[in-house]
């Protein structure tokens, strides 16, 4: 499979599709090729996913693996890189929403000590508790938010130097642009 990946990559490729059992080393076999592609090429990667589960396994098990595995120094394989984790803005809290829906203080303060307002840090709140804090892009105004100094959403804070892998999902792939600068 890294093999048929690699090849594909090498010759430009747009798509390539797949399929293997579960434990087989899939993660690997598109990682690594990937990971030399992006030395290569001097381009990012972007690896979606079909859900958050995967996305965490990514950021916090695989690409750190991978980095030590690859990255070791004197040893390098392919020279150092950086990732993150990309979800879409539901996934945050929304320090605007809260402010303006009179939100229990204690629950605030509670968002507020998981430092990111995310959704994954936040998993005993009820759905319904949930849809009362977190962001949703449909209208809001992004440019024109009283609050943005202290999003959490952090797509909408000032920008990060671009990292070299980016993890996300399907759904916040498919609406991506082509002026994003994800995909520049």
């Amino acid at each position: 499979l890294a093999n048929h990946i690699a090849l594909s990559l090498a010759e430009g490729t747009e798509t390539f599709v797949s399929e293997a059992p579960r434990g087989t080393g899939k993660t690997y076999a598109y990682l690594v090729p990937l990971l030399y592609h992006r030395h290569w090429r001097q381009d990012p990667v972007l690896v979606s996913t079909a859900g958050i589960s995967l996305q965490m396994q990514l950021v916090e098990k695989d690409l750190p693996r991978l980095k030590a595995l690859l990255c070791e120094e004197g040893q390098e394989i392919v020279p150092p890189f950086t990732f993150t984790l990309l979800k879409g803005v539901n996934n945050y809290a929304c320090t605007y929403k809260m402010e303006r829906t009179f939100v229990d203080s204690t629950l605030q303060a509670e968002i507020a000590d998981t430092l990111t307002g995310d959704r994954e840090s936040l998993m005993h709140l009820s759905d319904e508790t949930w849809s009362q804090v977190s962001t949703n892009s449909e209208g809001c105004d992004t440019e024109k938010c009283p609050a943005k100094a202290r999003w959490y959403y952090p797509q909408q804070r000032k920008p990060a130097p671009a990292p070299d892998v980016v993890a996300t999902n399907h759904h916040f792939t498919a609406n991506l642009s082509d002026e994003s600068p994800i995909l520049s």
